[in-house]
């Protein structure tokens, strides 16, 4: 779905073509093996590794006001000429990539204290005087806090390793679209549009025609495959099995209990 990235619209042909190919391709491979083993003895699973943001235009034409584009360069400019201005130091901000700020840490570490502190802080101000920026944190202040399990922070925070990532990380507002192209879309803020993909399950005759709405998490699915096949869960699983996913042990005890009352 890389096309969607540059394409203005999702409903441009580029992109729906897209869609058709896709379907026509998982389509063709689900016939293919059906017609090496029997279709009861084939599971399928098909999940994807993140979604993508609606595209900020047609949010827009859809009334969605709060939908807005930034281009990351304007953006990095204005701050750094702000931080100029209050601070007298010169291209604070050597990068900007989504939800991470890259400062310039050969210039920052050479400050005395109080005017590192007096950056830090202009640079916050800074940052929140934006319009479509909401929240920024040092990643040394985030890695320390506490969020609810489904916060968009705790995603962000989750988002920080060794030696990766840049200086500042920063939560924008919902359906802002901060990149240096001019239309598009991409998935880089830690809002449900962007990480929420459906899970699909199939196995005919035994799991199909079912909508699960209830949300799940990847994890789960590692202990779902173990109960399915039969197999010992490994030892550092310790998530639920897809809710919805019955096996049939379970199907015929139901039945027989039923029966029996």
């Amino acid at each position: 779905m890389t096309s969607t990235w540059s394409c203005g619209s999702a409903f441009q042909y580029e992109s729906l073509d897209v869609l058709y190919r896709l379907d026509q391709t998982i389509g063709d491979l689900i016939r293919k093996v059906h017609q090496l083993y029997r279709p009861e003895d084939v599971l399928w699973i098909l999940v994807a590794d993140h979604a993508l943001k609606p595209i900020v235009e047609d949010l827009q034409v859809q009334g969605l006001t709060l939908a807005q584009r930034e281009n990351i360069e304007t953006l990095k400019d204005r701050l750094n000429k702000k931080l100029l201005q209050r601070t007298g130091i010169k291209n604070v901000i050597k990068l900007i990539n989504l939800p991470w700020i890259y400062v310039d840490r050969k210039t920052v570490a050479a400050l005395k204290p109080d005017k590192h502190h007096m950056l830090d802080v202009q640079l916050r101000t800074a940052v929140l005087e934006e319009a479509l920026c909401v929240e920024i944190w040092h990643r040394d202040e985030i890695k320390n806090q506490w969020f609810a399990k489904n916060d968009p922070r705790r995603y962000l925070k989750n988002q920080i390793y060794k030696d990766r990532g840049g200086d500042y990380m920063v939560l924008v507002r919902p359906y802002a679209a901060i990149s240096k192209y001019p239309t598009g879309t991409s998935h880089d803020t830690p809002f449900s549009y962007d990480t929420h993909v459906p899970c699909f399950v199939y196995q005919k005759n035994r799991f199909e025609h079912q909508v699960i709405p209830q949300r799940a998490e990847m994890v789960q699915l590692v202990p779902t495959l173990a109960d399915i096949l039969h197999v010992p869960r490994p030892s550092a699983c310790f998530a639920h099995r897809l809710f919805g996913i019955e096996l049939e042990e379970e199907a015929s005890f139901k039945f027989c209990r039923s029966t029996h009352h």
